[in-house]
C-alpha cells in the first residue's frame, strides 16, 4: 500500500445520502471546471453508491480523486444492499470512508468492525479514512483522550507501521456534526496530538507524525481558513458544505452556542509540533487570504472558536445592508478564487 503524504492537505467531500447519478455528474463537472486553473490541495469526492459510476467518468483523468462512503469487509457473499471493496475499486474509487460516527450511532457499527473494513479497504487497493471522535456526552464527562485512544487502538491494533501509514484519519467530533456546538482550535489540536500520540505508542515510535489526519466537524466557509493554516489539520473530511461547488455568503455562530470543554490529554503529547517539519514549505497549499502565510501559535487561538478572523465585528448596520466593514475577510475575499470556490458552499448547507 502506498503511504498518504500530510502535504499537500486533503479536502474529501462526503455527499452523504444526497444527489442523483444527474445531480452528481453535474456537480462533479462543475468541480472539475473551477479546480481546472489552479488547485493546491488534494480533492477527493465521495458520492453516494448510485453516482459514483457518472461521477468517477466525469473525474477521470482531472486529478481529483474518487471515493466511497462505506464498503462491507468481505468481498463477496450474500449481504443484501452491501458493496464491496472490489466492487468500489472496479467503480474507480481510491478511497472509502470507514467508521463515520453516522454508521456508529445510526447503524451500530462497533470498532471491531470499522477495523474489519479498514482491512478490507486496503485488501482491495483502497485508502481507508478512517473517522473516530467522541460525543458531546464523552467530551462532558471528560472522557474524549479515553473513547480516541480507544477507537484508534481498535482501528489499528495489528497493523504493521507500513499499513498504518497508507491510511487517513478524520477526527469528526460527534457534537459539532450540524450542532450549532462550536469547536475551538485548540480542541481539534489536543485531539489530533492525542490519535498520534495513540499510533507513536500502539504500532510504531514516530508513525503518529507520518499520517495525515483531518478534521471533520461542522467544516464550512467560515472556518475553513483558519483550520487549513494549522499545521496540526492536515486537510478536511467536509459534508454538506460540499454539496454545492461555489458559494460565498457566511454562516454566523448560531446564537447561544456555547463552547465545549476543553480534553484533558493523557500521555505524552506528539512531538510533531516540537521537530522541524519537512513539508513546512507547502503550508501554504490551502491557504487564502487573508490567513495566507499564517502560522497561528496556540497561544493566540486558545479557545477560540473556529471562525473566519473578524466575522465578529461586522456592525449592526453593516449586517442589515449586507455590507461587510472595510478590511474584513468577507470584504477583502477574492471573488476569482476558484479553490476556495469549490471546496466551500453555502452555509445553508454547511454542517458535516
Amino acid at each position: 500500500m502506498r503511504r498518504w503524504p500530510r502535504r499537500p492537505r486533503l479536502v474529501a467531500g462526503n455527499w452523504k445520502m444526497h444527489k442523483t447519478p444527474a445531480e452528481g455528474a453535474a456537480l462533479a463537472r462543475e468541480l472539475r471546471s473551477l479546480l481546472a486553473a489552479q488547485r493546491r490541495c488534494e480533492v477527493a469526492v465521495c458520492p453516494a453508491f448510485p453516482a459514483l459510476g457518472g461521477v468517477g467518468e466525469v473525474l477521470r483523468d482531472s486529478g481529483l480523486h474518487l471515493g466511497a462512503q462505506n464498503l462491507h469487509p468481505e468481498p463477496r457473499g450474500a449481504f443484501t444492499g452491501e458493496v464491496s471493496g472490489p466492487m468500489l475499486a472496479g467503480a474507480g474509487c481510491a478511497f472509502v470512508i470507514v467508521g463515520h460516527s453516522e454508521r456508529r450511532q445510526l447503524f451500530g457499527e462497533t470498532d471491531a468492525l470499522v477495523a474489519r473494513k479498514l482491512r478490507a479497504a486496503q485488501q482491495h487497493g483502497l485508502t481507508p479514512i478512517v473517522c473516530v471522535g467522541e460525543t458531546l456526552a464523552e467530551r462532558e464527562a471528560g472522557r474524549t483522550a479515553e473513547v480516541l485512544v480507544r477507537q484508534v487502538r481498535a482501528a489499528y491494533d495489528g497493523l504493521d507501521a507500513g499499513d498504518s501509514s497508507a491510511t487517513v484519519i478524520a477526527y469528526e467530533p460527534v457534537w459539532a456534526i450540524g450542532t450549532g456546538k462550536v469547536a475551538t482550535l485548540e480542541q481539534a489540536r489536543e485531539a489530533h496530538a492525542m490519535i498520534r500520540s495513540t499510533l507513536d505508542q500502539a504500532i510504531a515510535p514516530e508513525l503518529g507524525r507520518e499520517i495525515a489526519i483531518l478534521y471533520g466537524g461542522s467544516v464550512n466557509a467560515e472556518n475553513a481558513p483558519t483550520l487549513l493554516t494549522d499545521p496540526e489539520i492536515d486537510g478536511a473530511l467536509v459534508g454538506g458544505a460540499a454539496l454545492e461547488a461555489a458559494g460565498r455568503r457566511k454562516t454566523p455562530r448560531p446564537r447561544g452556542a456555547r463552547p465545549i470543554p476543553s480534553m484533558e490529554l493523557a500521555g505524552p503529547r506528539c512531538t510533531s509540533k516540537e521537530a522541524p517539519d519537512e513539508h513546512a514549505h507547502e503550508f501554504r497549499a490551502c491557504d487564502r487570504d487573508p490567513l495566507r502565510n499564517a502560522s497561528p501559535s496556540p497561544s493566540r487561538h486558545r479557545d477560540r472558536p473556529l471562525r473566519h478572523p473578524g466575522a465578529a465585528h461586522r456592525s449592526r448596520a453593516d449586517s442589515r445592508a449586507g455590507r461587510a466593514p472595510r478590511g474584513s475577510p468577507r470584504a477583502d475575499r477574492r471573488p476569482d478564487d476558484p479553490h476556495a470556490a469549490a471546496l466551500l458552499a453555502r452555509p445553508g448547507a454547511a454542517s458535516v
